[in-house]
């Protein structure tokens, strides 16, 4: 067992130096002197620790003796022993009958320090197991598969329970500083020590992967169970004084194999949930330059001339229903949005608040997801991406096509709102009538999204 180093054994002479008035000398295994409040004494052979170390007993060296001895000094010498093994000695210098009553409380000292030292290096060396082993997780290798199923085993990490991944990014803007590593390394030793059993790696300076387990049924509503994780999590760090974060739970899935997708599942809920806050902070409805009096949005509906999908009713074309036409429903009453996942302390989204757009970012080439780009790339050689018509677009799908919904957050008239709708039909090409036109459009507009 190689545990003392000179480093360690020189803090063991400071410390109990400071306890005792004599000189103290610690020597490793073989009875060379590591450290000693002589310094000139180390790099000796010291002739008394070598029998305390071969009889395992402590060896008292009196003047006498110490004649007889090279290079000894009087004094005595205790071997120390760190779970059961003898790993090196410790000595006192002085007359025996002065110093053999501070013999067994510096070893009692000495022993003590060893064993934290141990036990510290063992921690990290664990830490680092984990690390590693969470890292190869979500990189996904099929070649690395079957070596990390005995690994999680000696983990005791059963991946046949249902699992996600949550993803702890800190402030983008800190990324890659001394500060927020050091920040993200507090975090992760306080989540290992209130969650011991989630496994958990640091996947660069300002990311933290968090593998966790469920307790229960998670088929039953995995949506439910991350967004309680989220909120017991989002508790502990802001508990912690965790800086601005956001945290993203990936899709709930068993199997070894299946972390790496829930980890590109959060990685990629986070993406599109700080890209919608992005947008969402830079529209200010409030200054649409579309609004107009009510007289002058009136004026506007009737002057426009009609187009063909102008014939039929509005409510019946536009609203999901034509109750919905009379009946103003709160912002995001519908489908949950990644604005709404914001907290004090903290932004929390989730896959299943957003599961159609993760699934639809892999269709980022082809000539499938150039056709179903094709709708908002119309609309967007009309206008750009700030123009009325696309913000209008944008505030249609957010309120589940309910008009006075929309037409309400937009601060604009219903009969506004009709004729901007009648417009994007007419420049994409689509009738809005149709659920299957309205989803197409609704995809073109993700997919357009996610690719700017």
């Amino acid at each position: 067992m190689n545990l003392l180093n000179s480093a360690l054994a020189q803090d063991i002479v400071t410390r109990t130096m400071q306890i005792i008035p004599y000189n103290v000398n610690v020597m490793d295994a073989h009875g060379s002197i590591v450290a000693s409040g002589n310094a000139a004494r180390i790099g000796e052979l010291h002739t008394g620790a070598m029998l305390a170390l071969a009889k395992q007993l402590p060896v008292e060296i009196d003047s006498a003796s110490a004649r007889n001895m090279h290079g000894a000094q009087p004094g005595i010498n205790l071997p120390l022993t760190v779970n059961g093994q003898v790993c090196g000695a410790i000595g006192l210098s002085g007359a025996p009958d002065d110093v053999r009553q501070f013999g067994a409380l510096v070893r009692l000292t000495a022993e003590m320090i060893l064993e934290q030292a141990q036990l510290t290096d063992a921690l990290q060396r664990d830490t680092r197991y984990r690390e590693t082993f969470v890292l190869q997780l979500i990189a996904g290798d099929p070649a690395a598969r079957a070596g990390l199923g005995a690994w999680a085993r000696r983990l005791g990490a059963d991946f046949s329970r249902p699992h996600a991944v949550l993803l702890l990014e800190l402030d983008a803007h800190a990324a890659g500083t001394v500060e927020a590593f050091g920040q993200l390394q507090r975090l992760q030793l306080r989540l290992l020590a209130r969650l011991p059993a989630a496994l958990t790696a640091a996947s660069s300076s300002h990311e933290l992967v968090i593998i966790d387990f469920f307790d229960g049924n998670a088929s039953a509503d995995p949506a439910a169970w991350t967004r309680r994780k989220l909120d017991s999590v989002a508790a502990l760090l802001e508990e912690e004084g965790a800086p601005s974060f956001a945290l993203t739970a990936g899709i709930v899935l068993t199997g070894l194999d299946q972390v790496a997708i829930s980890y590109q599942s959060a990685r990629t809920a986070a993406r599109i949930a700080a890209r919608s806050l992005a947008r969402n902070l830079a529209r200010s409805p409030a200054t649409d330059p579309m609004s107009k009096s009510a007289n002058q949005l009136a004026s506007e509906a009737t002057s426009k001339p009609a187009t063909n999908s102008a014939a039929r009713p509005v409510a019946n074309l536009f609203d999901s229903s034509a109750a919905a036409a009379a009946q103003v429903a709160p912002a995001g009453a519908g489908r949950p949005q990644a604005a709404q996942g914001q907290h004090q302390g903290g932004r929390r989204h989730s896959y299943y608040e957003q599961a159609l757009p993760v699934l639809l970012s892999g269709l980022d080439a082809g000539w499938q997801a150039e056709q179903l780009r094709q709708p908002m790339a119309r609309l967007r050689a009309q206008e750009n991406r700030q123009g009325p018509l696309q913000r209008t677009l944008d505030a249609w799908f957010r309120h589940d096509n309910h008009l006075a919904a929309t037409a309400q957050a937009l601060h604009i008239h219903r009969n506004t709102l009709d004729y901007r709708l009648r417009r994007i039909g007419d420049i994409t090409g689509l009738d809005l009538a149709r659920l299957e036109d309205r989803f197409l459009l609704y995809v073109s507009l993700l997919l357009a999204d996610g690719s700017s």
